[in-house]
């Protein structure tokens, strides 16, 4: 086997989640840059900047766990993704309005009532969804072979300051780890979709209700110290340097158990492909062994068939879930989740 680091693993995983977001590629390798910046900015120790490091890659594994139900309550996941990512979602004055306007944009026309009258009968339930998805990246994590702390890390992501996140967890009760890298994320998605101008009020006003004052203030010190960390020429190399010591390299029995998980990650897309990944892998493997091949070759054909569809989250549930035939619009998006599987394992 090729050694690989856990550090290309995750910023593998971070490409998928990308994809899976429907947020521009290597958002989330920006995000580790920042954190790690603003985390140096907060004080943190090594030990915490290391949490910070994994924390930053691995924050929104779970985020295929309900593309279900974000497609079948606001159509097109990703669209509906990028808009509410700039807002505060416990602000109804802020995401209403914004939903609004995206129901009218999917389901335009006798098509928008209907819309409008699911969004008001799934939002109670948003809570739980939020819940479940934080569950699930849990899970991944611990499958990956990561410890509690990296567990608990990316269970409390979407927590909030104020308390008014999915479990209602609050203040210092939210790790360092977690506080930097929720910081770093809304100034990346800030700096994306208006500019870096606006970005230290808008992380300032959020002090205190989003965002922990001590990751506010370390940032609001020096905007431009952190914001120029992502000033590199490569991304993925400067992620690669960022990685603390010691640089973790793969077993052959992590790298199987992380690549199981990453089937997993791909096929919660979709109810209908649960299995998927890991049934196309052991069927492969049963083929190679059946043919005669080495047994180095029969696990790498092993590994490929659990990391073959990773690309397909980037597809919207919509399409997966469509009952009837695709239009050729659709099929073209289908066609590029090979194209999404490329980008994402090419790197390690």
């Amino acid at each position: 086997m090729t050694e690989l680091r856990l550090a290309e693993l995750m910023g593998a995983m971070s490409l998928a989640t990308d994809i899976g977001l429907g947020a521009p590629l290597e958002a989330g390798l920006s995000v580790c840059l920042l954190s790690m910046r603003l985390g140096e900015a907060m004080g943190l120790d090594d030990r915490e900047l290391g949490r910070t490091y994994v924390l930053a890659l691995l924050r929104h594994i779970g985020c295929t766990a309900d593309s279900d139900q974000m497609a079948a309550m606001g159509g097109d996941e990703f669209v509906m993704n990028m808009a509410i990512a700039p807002l505060d979602r416990a602000d109804p004055r802020q995401v209403f309005p914004r939903m609004l306007r995206h129901l009218a944009r999917e389901f335009p026309g006798t098509r928008f009532p209907p819309a409008v009258l699911r969004l008001m009968a799934m939002a109670p339930r948003m809570r739980a969804h939020d819940v479940a998805r934080c569950e699930v990246a849990e899970m991944l994590a611990d499958r990956m072979g990561f410890d509690r702390q990296v567990q608990q890390d990316v269970r409390l992501f979407n927590e909030r300051w104020d308390g008014k996140g999915p479990t209602r967890l609050a203040g210092e009760a939210l790790p360092p780890s977690v506080r930097a890298v929720q910081v770093a994320e809304g100034v990346m998605i800030l700096r994306h979709t208006g500019g870096a101008t606006a970005v230290p009020e808008v992380v300032r006003r959020r002090s205190l209700t989003m965002y922990a004052p001590d990751a506010v203030d370390a940032f609001a010190r020096d905007p431009e110290a952190v914001l120029s960390a992502t000033d590199v020429p490569s991304v993925w190399d400067a992620v690669m340097s960022a990685e603390p010591e010691p640089h973790d390299v793969l077993t052959e029995q992590r790298l199987d158990a992380a690549l199981r998980a990453m089937a997993e990650f791909s096929d919660l897309k979709s109810s209908f492909l649960v299995g998927h990944s890991t049934g196309v892998a052991d069927l492969a493997r049963a083929a190679a062994e059946r043919a005669g091949l080495p047994q180095g070759d029969v696990e790498e054909v092993h590994r490929g068939g659990l990391a073959h569809d990773v690309g397909r989250v980037g597809v919207s549930a919509t399409i997966w879930n469509r009952k009837g035939p695709l239009s050729l619009d659709q099929w073209e998006k289908v066609r590029m989740h090979p194209y999404y599987t490329d980008r994402v394992l090419d790197r390690p």
